[in-house]
Parts: C-alpha cells; sequence; structure tokens
C-alpha cells in the first residue's frame, strides 16, 4: 500500500443523537447549535473527501482480489458515514423548524384563552385576499 493516511483510521467520530439532541424543556444555546452545524459540515465534507481519494486511488499493478475487495469494503463504509453526516445535519434542520414553529413548551393555561392569533390571521387572510382582488381587478364575491 502507499504512504497515504488511511481514511479508516483518521476519520472523526460521528456525534452520538443523545448528547446533542435536546427536549423543548431545555432550550439549547446558539453555540450548541453552531457547534453541532459546524461539526456535521465537517464530517460530510471529511467523509467526501475520503470518498474521492479512495475512487482516485488508481489500482497498483497486480493487486489481488483481496485488495480490490479491501477498498470496495472501505468505499461502503465511507458512503454510509457520509450519508450518516447528511442525516445528523437533516436532523439539526428538523429541530431547527420545530423550534421555531413550536417553541418551548408553554405551561399550562400559559398563552390559552386570548384568541389573538386567530383574530390576526383572519385579518391578514382578508387583507391578501383584497390585496389579490384590487391587483386582478376582479370584484369580491
Amino acid at each position: 500500500m502507499t504512504a497515504q493516511s488511511d481514511p479508516l483510521s483518521d476519520r472523526a467520530k460521528a456525534p452520538s443523537k443523545e448528547k446533542n439532541s435536546f427536549s423543548y424543556f431545555e432550550e439549547p444555546k446558539a453555540e450548541t447549535i453552531k457547534d453541532r452545524q459546524q461539526r456535521g459540515v465537517a464530517a460530510l465534507l471529511t467523509r467526501f473527501k475520503y470518498l474521492v481519494d479512495l475512487t482516485a486511488t488508481p489500482a497498483e499493478d497486480g493487486a489481488t482480489k483481496e485488495v480490490a475487495a479491501a477498498n470496495a469494503f472501505r468505499m461502503e463504509v465511507e458512503s454510509s458515514a457520509l450519508v450518516r453526516a447528511a442525516e445528523d445535519l437533516l436532523q439539526l434542520t428538523r429541530e431547527l423548524k420545530e423550534m421555531w414553529l413550536f417553541g418551548p413548551l408553554r405551561g399550562i393555561g400559559e398563552g390559552e384563552g386570548e384568541g389573538k392569533i386567530d383574530e390576526d390571521s383572519k385579518k391578514v387572510g382578508e387583507m391578501v385576499e383584497a390585496l389579490l382582488r384590487r391587483n386582478s381587478g376582479v370584484s369580491g364575491p
């Protein structure tokens, strides 16, 4: 083999879900989220680099079936790790969307009874319909 570093021994460990996932009972800090994002992108780029290195390495003359099988296995491992890194980033985006949409959990009775959001959404809907009618030149129903 060549003096090139072995991708299987150099690879960074993927972050575990238990350590990095959060619940709505405690809001994650911005640094934690940024750190997860940066580690996810770094893992994705590292896996892709290793995969490209493995595919770009020419086969030596007289390479045996065992060497070819080992390279194929390494490529499979790196491909799986690449997919896992992408899944970790997708998990982070899903958690961010949930936080953005739902926010932290509210206490019992907190934020209920006002009905202000429903009234505001009806007003916005009426304003959008009026704007669309005015722009299209169609009179109301």
